[in-house]
């Protein structure tokens, strides 16, 4: 039988995308909501009172407690947290620290269960109890009171039944829907489903079902109905046509015996019932404005539910909008290449894209495998653009031997657009005469046609499957509930927190109004869960599996490209005919808060490895301080670039290591507002093979006796040369290459090893230092092995050179090719603006200070135990060696006791410093040994043990206090002298170049000698700290010299 499976098309009418939504009412008829995203949580009386941040405060799966709390759960950077409102006084309390997955607590009694991540906490009296280990991660379960066992969904969609008492379980009836619901006295369980609501009765062993149900509750009263034999169930029952909701009305159901609507109303459009624990008040909502009702609970002559004055408590447009949050999601990733198609704004101009939804997701996933050629044409909404294969969508076409001319429906959409007749996908997927949308069979036999395999997933598919077919390289469609009415994706990815990666054909459904330009790669969260993104109904998916060649690589990803995203309200953005490839989005600035508009830059890259990424930054609408943050191989690193200082250039945010799927975010928050933040290209640039000398280049020289090497595939480019270590000859080479650009350099060198090679082979790195080590040839695979970061003059005076003078427990030594990758110049003082300073966490978290190392540090305040925001500083040192690292603290917001952590050569240290006792002044964290990794680093968060502290971030400096040999750059025969900061507080750093031992004179302004201090030839860095002298001028000066420069002292 054919499965006549609608879609209602996507018109903002239709849905619920604004308003409240998500109900609790407690036993006086105070009712509390979220927004139709479940998030924020809102008291309704005469004036509509958050419950804590709404950013963060999640209210999808709040439930009531005792009648005297709210259960729920927070999102923020630092994770999700379980909490409890308490309704009388006001307050929250925090259950657990942060954890990255956390279900709403559920009431067991006085005890409390808590889904955390792969088990379920028991609470109790503030402290846990017992855990009981569960199947996988899950965040919501159902808790049956009277029996002591609560029910979740696995992973496989198996209902897992736990007894609480010893953990024992049972799977029983898999893929009958999600989010199960025990009624009150755990005889029964209802899911939602595929069609709609189903009831178990676990003691009959009998299934019930309510067709096209959805949203429902169960009585909290349940002896009130003679026939509901423990309880009967409040269902949502919607009905839509023609891109209107015809009827919603709030059904009761009694599983067996009988239903009957108890709104019946035709100017309202009931939805989601909520009922007090005592069962004498349900509040809903209407749709699609999400204005809320409330009524008595009665029953009438003929022994059924009545409602007693329906009265409006709420308007719908006064639900507060809250900033769309998208990202924060933990676990692993995983995302497809798949080209995004939207309905509505890549199809030609004429043509509405009024229930599209499901040809344009399949035709997404078939052009996943690049079945059809392109077919470019000019869109011109919300901006002029091109797209390849958006006009498969109206028009007739022939493929594979199929004639796509079948006349479908694309009925108007208000009172913008007339009935149209299309044909090609849309027109092969829907009606000729009537507005009822995309069949599921035709979505399926059109993805058939096209080469691939396609068919209908079980009802209520389970999330392994799904994880299955994106682990196989296979995108999936499907078919959702999205608000009232039914919607079409492609899916195309996920994380493992069960947070799917979506390619919605209209739009990102988090933010409002829905149908703007930024469908691709949306967020939305599995049936169940909340990690702070929507979560759609799942009804059907569908395969579309084949044999996918990935797209060539394309590194340059600008704003008009598949990659770039833009996100938030669209009368925000603007476009502007400049910069790269002659065209530019932009937007304001915001102060502070979370990011309204953004844009994210995602590039098709051929390989992992590091990548120089650079931002084009246009001539015109560019003055904001951008923060960009870099999400590369599960890390994000942010950069601060002040775009006012650039026109027309690309600029570098540094050198990362990237993988397929890693991307660019650029948000509009910045520390001022009304600036100009424009979002053009971005540049993903290979470092590719650096600068390589091979055996056989000219550069490459030999002493002693060298031999061919007989392994054609063995060497760099095909050869390699050998020398006998046991000979009595002195066996060398040396490498020398030209170096364009002095700084630091990583240096490897090419061997294949095998079980004759020597163990101990002398290595030389004849940098500006000389350096040296010993190798062993004898382990490992054929590679690049890396021997150090190194600093190199420009020009050839540098090189690298191997001898088997030393070489032991071995015959041969291999001298094949060297290869030097530049890292940048050196730089051993990272200030809070610097390349190599990292800030981390919400930027609403982060407050610019004034004062400090070069006039500014950030500064945020601590908390007790986890780290909210960090800042890890990397610096690029000259050559391995022992440092002493310095941290400036400034001397205003610097309070807490911070925990500094020194990633060094030899492991890891943490010093506290209490930045109360220093203003101004540089701070010794010790001495350790760096080998000039770009894992070394220094490490700061705001976990401090004490909560609401200043934490300063400011300049950290590592100095080099040994150094082996003295530098090989020549003498310098001038004298130079520097000081900074000036004027100074407590310290004052001065650079000195004298080119013989001198000495470093202090004088006042009276030209007495207050102090000196030896230096030696050379280059040096002194740092001075005044003692018994008051604030003033004094001169600085070396004893061979007689300039001096001027500092002021303040105390």
């Amino acid at each position: 039988m054919r499965k006549y499976m609608l879609l209602l098309l996507l018109a903002g009418i239709i849905f619920a995308d604004s308003g409240f939504a998500y109900l609790q009412i407690i036993n006086n008829g105070v009712i509390f909501s979220s927004d139709y995203r479940g998030t924020g949580i809102y008291s309704i009386t005469d004036t509509v009172r958050a419950i804590g941040e709404p950013s963060r405060v999640r209210g999808r799966h709040s439930t009531i407690w005792k009648n005297e709390f709210i259960l729920f759960k927070k999102i923020d950077s630092s994770g999700q947290t379980p909490c409890i409102y308490h309704i009388i006084s006001g307050r929250i309390y925090e259950l657990l620290d942060a954890n990255p997955s956390v279900g709403v607590p559920q009431p067991l009694g006085d005890s409390l269960l808590i889904p955390l991540g792969d088990k379920v906490s028991i609470w109790k009296g503030n402290a846990i109890l017992g855990q009981i280990p569960v199947r996988n991660s899950i965040q919501w379960i159902t808790v049956d009171t009277v029996n002591a066992r609560f029910a979740y969904i696995d992973d496989d969609g198996y209902l897992v039944i736990v007894n609480i008492a010893d953990g024992s379980s049972s799977a029983i009836f898999p893929s009958l829907g999600y989010k199960p619901v025990w009624n009150p006295d755990g005889s029964k369980i209802a899911l939602t489903g595929s069609n709609g609501i189903v009831v178990m009765d676990l003691q009959l062993n009998e299934f019930y079902e309510f067709a096209d149900g959805r949203n429902f509750v169960w009585d909290t009263e349940p002896n009130r109905i003679v026939s509901a034999d423990a309880g009967g169930i409040f269902v949502q029952v919607t009905f839509d046509h023609q891109y209107r909701v015809d009827s919603s009305e709030i059904w009761y159901w009694v599983p067996g015996a009988e239903r009957y609507n108890i709104t019946n109303t035709s100017e309202l459009h009931e939805a989601m019932p909520a009922i007090s624990p005592d069962g004498k008040f349900i509040s809903f909502i209407s749709i699609p404005d999400g204005d809320i009702y409330r009524a008595q609970i009665s029953i009438g002559e003929d022994n059924k539910i009545q409602l007693i004055g329906i009265t409006q408590i709420a308007d719908g447009q006064d639900c507060p909008v809250v900033p769309y949050r998208k990202g924060g999601n933990d676990g692993t990733k995983t995302d497809l290449w798949v080209p995004y198609l939207h309905q509505k704004y890549d199809v030609p101009d004429y043509f509405n894209g009024s229930a599209s939804c499901g040809p344009t997701s399949g035709l997404m996933a078939i052009q996943r495998y690049d079945k059809l050629p392109p077919h470019p044409i000019t869109c011109s909404y919300p901006y002029t653009h091109t797209h390849d294969f958006g006009w498969y969508v109206p028009n007739e076409y022939e493929y594979n031997g199929y004639v796509y001319d079948h006349p479908g429906l694309a009925p108007k959409v208000g009172d913008y657009y007339s009935d149209t007749t299309v044909y090609g996908a849309h027109g092969f997927c829907t009606s000729p005469t009537d507005r009822v949308g995309t069949y599921g069979d035709s979505l399926v036999l059109l993805i058939q046609q096209h080469g691939l395999y396609s068919g209908w997933s079980s009802y209520s598919p389970p999330w392994s499957l799904y994880q299955g077919e994106i682990d196989s390289n296979d995108p999936m469609c499907a078919l959702l509930y999205f608000g009232s009415s039914g919607h079409y994706n492609c899916w195309r990815g996920y994380f493992t927190d069960h947070c799917i990666i979506a390619n919605d054909p209209y739009g990102d459904y988090n933010t409002s109004p829905w149908g703007q330009y930024n469908g691709e790669m949306a967020y939305y969260d599995w049936p169940g869960y909340d990690n702070g993104n929507y979560s759609p109904t799942v009804r059907y998916l569908f395969y579309a599996r084949g044999d996918y060649i990935p797209p060539p690589a394309d590194t340059i990803v600008d704003d008009l490209s598949a990659g770039f995203s833009a996100n938030g309200p669209g009368n925000y953005w603007r476009a502007w005919l400049g910069g790269y490839d002659n065209h530019a989005f932009w937007t304001g600035s915001v102060l502070s808060g979370d990011d309204v508009n953004f844009a994210t830059w995602t590039p098709i890259l051929s390989s992992t490895g590091e990548y120089q990424i650079y931002v084009y930054i246009p001539s015109n609408y560019a003055t904001a301080q951008a923060r960009y943050q870099i999400h590369h191989s599960g890390t994000v690193d942010t950069v601060i670039v002040n775009q006012a200082s650039y026109s027309n250039e690309w600029v570098s945010l540094g050198t990362y290591f990237c993988e397929p799927g890693d991307y660019v975010y650029l948000g509009d928050v910045t520390g001022a507002s009304g600036d100009y933040i424009s979002c053009d290209a971005v540049w993903f640039s290979p470092l590719g093979s650096g600068i390589i000398v091979d055996d056989g280049d000219p550069e490459f020289n030999t002493g002693g006796t060298w031999n061919v090497g007989s392994y054609p595939d063995s060497g760099w480019y095909s050869d390699y040369l050998w020398a006998n270590a046991l000979d009595t000859v002195d066996d060398w080479a040396t490498w020398t290459p030209y170096i364009p650009d002095s700084g630091v350099y990583d240096v490897y060198m090419w061997w294949m090893p095998a079980a004759n090679r020597c163990d101990s082979v002398f290595v030389r790195i004849m940098g500006a230092y000389n350096d040296s080590m010993f190798v062993s040839q004898s382990t490992g695979i054929t590679e690049w092995h890396y021997l150090g970061r190194f600093l190199f003059h420009s020009g050839s005076s540098g090189y690298v050179g191997l001898s088997d003078r030393s070489a032991t427990d071995g015959d041969v030594i291999i001298a094949d090719a060297v290869r030097w990758i530049y890292i940048g110049n050196v730089d051993t003082l990272i200030d809070d603006y610097d390349d190599g300073f990292h800030r981390y966490a919400d930027p609403a978290f982060w407050h610019d200070g004034t004062g400090g190392y070069d006039d500014h540090f950030w500064w945020t305040y601590s908390t007790e135990s986890v780290d909210t925001c960090y800042v890890e500083w990397y610096p690029i040192l000259p050559r391995p060696g022992e440092y002493e690292v310095l941290v400036y603290i400034p001397d205003n917001h610097a309070t807490a006791n911070a925990r500094y952590r020194i990633f060094h050569s030899d492991g890891e240290d943490t010093m506290v410093v209490n930045q109360a006792s220093y203003f101004n002044q540089w701070v010794s964290l010790g001495n350790y040994n760096f080998s000039g990794s770009s894992s070394e680093k220094v490490y700061l968060g705001d976990a401090t043990g004490i909560q609401g502290n200043y934490i300063a971030f400011d300049a950290v400096w590592w100095r080099n206090i040994a150094l082996d040999v003295a530098p090989k750059h020549p003498v310098p025969t001038e004298i130079s002298i520097s000081a900074y900061p000036n004027p100074f507080n407590s310290a004052c750093v001065l650079d000195i170049v004298v080119p013989v031992e001198s000495w470093l004179q202090f004088y006042d302004i009276t030209g007495n000698k207050i102090d000196e201090i030896s230096v030696k030839s050379g280059i040096s860095r002194i740092i001075w700290r005044p003692e018994n002298i008051g604030s003033g001028i004094y001169f600085a000066k070396l004893s061979n010299s007689i300039g001096a420069i001027k500092i002021l002292y303040i105390k």
